[in-house]
């Protein structure tokens, strides 16, 4: 079975990625490159599932949602 895992992913002013995620809830990773956020997003995704008693061998696809910036006018 696999794990559909839903990334909220924001380019931060500052030029860095952020990703939330409300399954599994707590997730927040920052990164440099869309790449390496998935790596960590992994990871994390892991300890949570992990920690809130579930499978973390079920392998994950994770789905991404462009969240627009906005900006001040």
């Amino acid at each position: 079975m696999e794990r559909s895992i839903r990334l909220n992913v924001e380019l931060l002013p500052e030029g860095v990625f952020l990703a939330t995620s409300d399954d599994p809830q707590g997730l927040l990773v920052e990164a440099a490159t869309r790449g390496e956020l998935l790596e960590i997003a992994d990871d994390i995704a892991r300890i949570l599932i992990e920690h809130d008693g579930g499978d973390a061998t079920v392998p994950r696809r994770f789905e991404w949602v462009d969240v627009p910036r906005v900006v001040d006018a």
